[in-house]
């Protein structure tokens, strides 16, 4: 079917529709609905920048929609709305073109003018802030008459565009962090959002900060400068982008040549290692060793891994695979894992989805967090979200880094983090591994993999091997000490170090080798 929506036919009806209510109560994914007409004043609105050569613009403001299309396709603008953190569901085979424009339009409208003939339904959630709370659109779904319950597709946003800011962090575009100082009123926080045309897509409850989405091509270096000289402001940052470390085999292998221990199930209860990287590909764990996922990218999928980073990790964190220069494994039960998936298809991140990924950790109680990427980029609200998940007894790691440099790497140079750096299977230092005042201790930093990281199976080194294999060392001893406090233990690890060669510089405390491992397992609290 076709749609065709005429600029002078569309008006704002301020009422919602009967056909809204019929099917919506009935709908099992949606848990407690709230249909709610915001009576805030609405300001006027600047018009939507012409829409040059994408066929889609829109934006979603205080929940009213402005939209222009040019010949776009239903799912092309149901993935703008996903853009706002919308989820969105469409059912297979629903097709229509959409061209015109609207502006200004409350969500229910303006979806009964876009959708002509077609359902719809809407889920609305409550986002809190203080004692009060914003109400943000959550949920579309839209379907044929009389076909409610058939099987639904999962609509994504659509492509994300980074840019680069003059000191080189590179950011997402037209969004925004933002947290608000204690004692503001949800009004003046409605107003602020308002001001700058945002809407609420996520927060972050125990730090609370928000992820705010905002008009396109938002001038974002002049938008912070203006938050930060706002008296309620407390903290705003672009929401940065961090990348997965390139990685190369130093040799390949065939995958039967790769050696997998035989693992005995953990026992129920024991403590969970959380792997934050790119994903799992579950298959190549032990049987029992997932004890957790989700996918940070698109929470309504499985769990994958296009990359197999994360899957390497997860090989070393569990106990299937042990790093060159580490001993005979020692029988025991492996370690299980609750796997992320934090970066996409292109290895990418952001500083909110490290967020979630770090909150899903806690919830599934992790008590250590093994993170193998990093970046030069600092942001003060991800420091402040390590700092707390520390300050909750969580022992946090990262990797250095593969450059061979002494400037800090992030997130394994803030104070919350154990930056770790790697050796050779020989103890030696490795050229390649990032050192400085920041690095606490090195490890093992070489394994042989049975799958790839964006390349073959094969030999890899760098220190995001070293990271899972210490993290996996640490949860251990949690299971060893479960009244042991994350201060005993980083303790207890740090006097178990072995010593630096003489003329070793800007390594750490020591090396975490075979022998420190052995004295740390055997060191009570």
């Amino acid at each position: 079917m076709s749609i065709s929506v005429n600029p002078q036919q569309v008006k704002p009806l301020f009422h919602f529709h009967h056909l809204l209510f019929r099917h919506i109560l009935s709908l099992p994914w949606m848990g407690v609905v709230l249909m709610i007409a915001l009576s805030c004043p609405v300001q006027a609105r600047e018009p939507l920048p012409n829409p040059g050569t994408g066929r889609v613009e829109l934006r979603l403001e205080d929940n009213r929609v402005s939209l222009r299309a040019k010949e776009a396709s239903l799912r092309e603008v149901l993935e703008a709305f996903a853009t706002y953190g919308v989820r969105v569901n469409m059912q297979s085979g629903v097709t229509a073109t959409i061209s015109g424009e609207i502006q200004d339009v409350p969500v229910d409208d303006a979806l009964h003018e876009l959708l002509g003939d077609l359902n719809y339904d809407i889920l609305w959630r409550e986002i809190p802030y203080g004692r009060g709370r914003v109400l943000a659109l959550s949920g579309i779904r839209v379907y044929r008459d009389g076909a409610a319950n058939d099987p639904m597709q999962s609509v994504p946003p659509g492509e994300r565009r980074i840019l680069t800011l003059e000191t080189g962090e590179r950011y997402v575009a037209d969004e925004v962090l933002l947290g608000m100082r204690p004692g503001v009123s949800p009004e003046d926080f409605r107003a602020l959002l308002r001001s700058m045309g945002g809407q609420v897509v996520a927060v972050d409850k125990q730090l609370g900060i928000y992820r705010i989405r905002l008009p396109a091509n938002t001038n974002l270096p002049a938008l912070l400068a203006r938050l930060n000289r706002e008296a309620g402001v407390a903290a705003v940052e672009p929401n940065f982008v961090y990348d997965l470390p390139g990685s190369k085999p130093t040799r390949t292998l065939s995958p039967e040549s790769v050696t997998l221990r035989d693992l005995p199930p953990p026992a129920a209860g024991a403590p969970a290692l959380a792997i934050l990287d790119s994903g799992l590909a579950a298959e190549w764990l032990a049987e029992g060793a997932l004890r957790a996922s989700m996918d940070a990218t698109n929470p309504q999928q499985r769990i994958s891994d296009p990359v197999g980073h994360g899957t390497q990790m997860a090989l070393i964190g569990s106990g299937r695979i042990s790093p060159h220069g580490s001993g005979t494994p020692d029988g025991k039960a492996g370690v299980p894992i609750v796997a992320i998936r934090g970066f996409d298809e292109e290895g990418l991140s952001t500083s909110f989805g490290i967020l979630e990924s770090l909150r899903f950790s806690r919830e599934q109680g992790a008590g250590v967090v093994s993170m193998s990427w990093g970046s030069y980029t600092r942001s003060e609200i991800l420091n402040a979200g390590f700092q707390q998940a520390a300050d909750a007894d969580m022992i946090l790691l990262a990797a250095a880094g593969n450059d061979g440099k002494t400037d800090p790497m992030y997130p394994a140079a803030y104070p919350g983090v154990l930056a770790v750096g790697a050796m050779r299977a020989n103890g030696e230092l490795w050229e390649g591994s990032n050192r400085g005042e920041h690095l606490d201790f090195v490890s093992y930093g070489s394994a042989d993999f049975p799958i790839g990281s964006k390349g073959p199976p094969g030999a890899y080194a760098g220190t995001s091997i070293a990271t899972p294999w210490v993290a996996a060392a640490i949860t251990a001893y949690r299971a060893q000490y479960p009244q042991a406090t994350s201060e005993q233990i980083i303790r207890a690890l740090t006097e178990s170090l072995s010593p630096h060669a003489e003329g070793v510089q800007g390594a750490g405390a020591g090396r975490f080798d075979e022998k420190a491992r052995t004295r740390f397992l055997e060191t009570s609290p």
